[in-house]
């Protein structure tokens, strides 16, 4: 599968790099931790008999961290959308292939779940982030052992997530800044309301010079 997602990230890091935004600091880090990742699948990739993506798990826990330190909401949304997960990963192991294209499907469901419980941008990437890891961590000790070859994690709930979670942090920034700029109708009333005052109360004091005088 093509690494789209390690290019959003690189992309972006890129972008805010040249740009001078905050978030270079974060995507110089995931960078970094990416690069950890894949020295480490080349020491121990071999040794496994899943095929362990160690850089995109390294990324996923600092991104998970990041998150957690700047999110709102960190248990209800945590436990919905885990108890997702869980239910998306008995479904598929019981009933598997009854519902087309099926991770895609619960993958919208897992975001929707996120989302509304959430509410704002950093609480969600905190559900998603750190219930995928709580996901591996279940796919791990319960099909260690069953089956046979295992990516981990997913490829596409991987590429699925990290794209989602890139492109809607993207658009919370541009709305944030749009929010901040465009000042709202009832501040402008406010301050007309503010400058006539002080027209008045500059009109009254050069009526009452004269008289002072």
């Amino acid at each position: 599968m093509f690494p789209l997602a390690e290019w959003l990230i690189l992309a972006l890091t890129v972008l805010a790099w040249a740009e001078s935004h905050r978030f270079k600091k974060l995507g110089l880090t995931l960078i970094l931790v990416w690069v950890i990742g894949k020295y480490l699948e080349g020491i121990w990739g071999w040794l496994q008999p899943w095929h362990i993506y160690y850089s995109r798990l390294l990324v996923a826990a600092v991104f998970c961290l990041y998150a957690f330190t700047r999110a709102k909401r960190h248990v209800l949304p945590l436990i919905f959308t885990s108890l997702t997960f869980l239910g998306q990963n008995l479904f598929l192991v019981n009933e598997p292939g009854i519902v087309p294209m099926e991770q895609l499907v619960f993958s919208l469901i897992i975001f929707i779940v996120a989302w509304f419980t959430a509410q704002e941008y950093w609480s969600m990437a905190f559900a998603i982030s750190g219930s995928v890891l709580l996901n591996q961590l279940f796919v791990f000790f319960c099909f260690g052992g069953i089956v046979r070859h295992l990516d981990f994690p997913d490829p596409f709930l991987w590429h699925f997530s990290a794209s989602f979670l890139v492109i809607s942090g993207i658009f919370n920034f541009v709305l944030s800044k749009r929010v901040v700029k465009a000042p709202s109708k009832q501040s402008e009333e406010q301050n007309e309301g503010y400058l006539g005052e002080a027209d008045l109360l500059e009109k009254g004091t050069d009526e009452l010079g004269p008289i002072i005088e």
